[in-house]
């Protein structure tokens, strides 16, 4: 067994795990979600534009009969990370606001102070 901490940086996909990994990687390990705000979301979807990359949609993705396939992409992808911020949340033993790190500029050990804190 490990003696020291360790960070596992999860991929956004992490939350279709199967159940049981992932009551395990809650038994081992502190789960922190980093919540995204609305606006950063929305430099994801065009940084997603730019440099397309394969997304697990879960059944998210559904074209209606009055949108062509951009209005289609945008709305969906926006739902995809409301879903995806819900499960995160569901999962995690505490939520930090991302705002609450970048405008800081914490460094790692007042990060780990930030996370202590909020134990």
């Amino acid at each position: 067994k490990l003696k020291e901490n360790v960070i596992i940086d999860t991929t956004g996909s992490v939350i279709y795990t199967n159940k049981k990994i992932l009551e395990e990687l809650k038994k081992h390990a502190l789960v922190v979600y980093l919540e995204a705000p609305a606006s950063f979301k929305k430099e994801m979807y065009k940084n997603f534009l730019k440099n397309p990359k394969p997304i697990v949609w879960n059944r998210l993705y559904r074209k209606l009969d009055n949108e062509n396939e951009k209005e289609a992409l945008e709305r969906c992808y926006s739902e995809l990370l409301e879903y995806r911020s819900n499960e995160y949340a569901k999962l995690a033993d505490i939520v930090i606001p991302y705002h609450q790190i970048k405008e800081s500029g914490l460094n790692e050990n007042q990060f780990m102070a930030l996370i202590e804190g909020k134990l």
